[in-house]
């Protein structure tokens, strides 16, 4: 299982990096990307390492909007560092909402 979660986060990689150098029909799927994000938190990810993705989602949030003022790369990275933080942000997403199934007891709810 865990290298469906590898694969998921190679084609996100790669759609960024592709995306980021100026392809434009790739600019338009980020929500494959943000995609691939849940699928690598869900396939790839455990409860050890689940504050990884939300550190990285706000890290990589932040520097999207402040890299940009760099001469010549900014833009670039700033674009690259946006597709990024969407994958992060899913990935995020997916271990908020484990977190919250498990702490919350959701299945003991039904078995009284």
């Amino acid at each position: 299982m865990n290298k469906i979660g590898n694969i998921a986060f190679l084609l996100a990689l790669v759609m960024a990096v592709i995306s980021t150098i100026g392809v434009e029909a790739l600019n338009n799927f980020m929500w494959i990307i943000a995609l691939m994000g849940a699928v690598f938190a869900i396939f790839s990810l455990k409860d050890d390492n689940a504050m990884v993705p939300v550190v990285l989602a706000v890290g990589l949030s932040m520097m999207a909007g402040g890299l940009s003022g760099i001469p010549a790369v900014g833009g670039y990275i700033s674009v690259f560092a946006g597709h990024m933080a969407a994958f992060m942000g899913a990935a995020a997403l997916i271990v908020a909402l484990r977190w919250l199934w498990n702490e919350g007891d959701v299945m003991g709810l039904f078995s009284k």
